[in-house]
């Protein structure tokens, strides 16, 4: 399992740049990954996308992508898109 820490900004000038970052700390050898996004600072629909993607990705590994810290910024834009079901169902996957 993977322990990623994402820092700054998820939005359209800083996504890919963190993209690299989740990448390069989650190798493709591992199935599963927990995020730690609370030092998140902004989040639009870029990071949204970045998270929803993170998802797909360890869904298609097998694994399991879990948010394990959230950001008020990150649980604002979840909220904004309509996807907190996307946070509760990481955040419920972390208790079991």
């Amino acid at each position: 399992m993977s322990n990623v820490t994402l820092q700054g900004e998820l939005s359209i000038g800083y996504a890919a740049q963190q993209r690299e970052q989740l990448l390069s700390a989650w190798p493709s050898t591992d199935a599963d990954c927990t995020l730690d996004l609370s030092a998140i600072e902004a989040c639009d629909s870029s990071g949204v996308q970045l998270l929803i993607a993170a998802q797909k990705s360890a869904t298609q590994r097998g694994g399991h992508c879990v948010i394990t810290a959230a950001s008020d910024a990150v649980r604002q834009a979840l909220s904004n898109y309509g996807l907190m079901s996307l946070l509760d169902s990481m955040d419920q996957e972390s208790a079991s």
